[in-house]
């Protein structure tokens, strides 16, 4: 589920808006820490901005969304990056609505099309679905939800998958499009989850990884 931030004054008949506020802090210092675990120097995060400038379009005034997203960034492979760069891919920042852009039902935090990766700033955590987007390019470029041990894999594996409370889990199993893509972001997040649970899925992911 998506939340979204709120500007507000805190007065005694706004409590219920005070605690909602509170759980929104605590997710996102569960982000925060979540990615500073996993990689806690970015000072390569510097020059993969100067090295991927001209791949990178920001149409957006939020400052944080933007050093986040070179955060997400710098947690995917660079042989998955270079892969994608040289292949023409672009990834794009925007505060137009992608539900709107590409007219669908649900509220879009983001989404891979003709080599382009769409992120929402108005979506919370739309930088994590970098990775998701990049999983989607990986599959794209291989054919890889269409191949028939991928496809084993997913109809055996779907079911075992555990996501954090906040992802709507259903979403992510509905197709083996959408499950490789976050398996992808999951092989990088959260890799020893993935591992336990979804053990074939993760070694698919690997050798996908390093077929690059």
């Amino acid at each position: 589920m998506l939340l979204k931030k709120h500007i507000f004054k805190v007065k005694p008949v706004m409590l219920s808006l005070f605690f909602l506020f509170i759980c929104t802090v605590k997710i996102e210092a569960y982000r925060d820490n979540e990615i500073d675990n996993l990689k806690p120097h970015y000072n390569q995060i510097e020059g993969l901005e100067y090295n991927y400038e001209s791949m990178i379009e920001v149409d957006s005034d939020n400052n944080e969304k933007v050093l986040k997203l070179y955060k997400y960034m710098s947690l995917i492979p660079n042989n998955v990056i270079n892969e994608f760069a040289e292949n023409g891919g672009k990834i794009v920042l925007t505060h137009d609505s992608l539900q709107d852009r590409f007219i669908s039902k649900y509220a879009l935090a983001g989404v891979y099309f003709d080599k382009t990766i769409y992120l929402s700033d108005e979506e919370n955590w739309s930088e994590q679905s970098l990775i998701h987007e990049m999983g989607h390019f990986i599959s794209d470029l291989y054919n890889d939800t269409s191949d028939s041990v991928f496809l084993d894999i997913y109809a055996n594996e779907k079911n075992y998958l555990k996501l954090n409370s906040d992802k709507d889990i259903n979403y992510y199993i509905k197709n083996s499009d959408e499950y490789f893509a976050q398996c992808f972001e999951e092989f990088i997040i959260n890799p020893d989850r993935l591992l336990k649970n979804n053990f074939r899925t993760y070694k698919y992911i690997r050798f996908c990884i390093n077929r690059v």
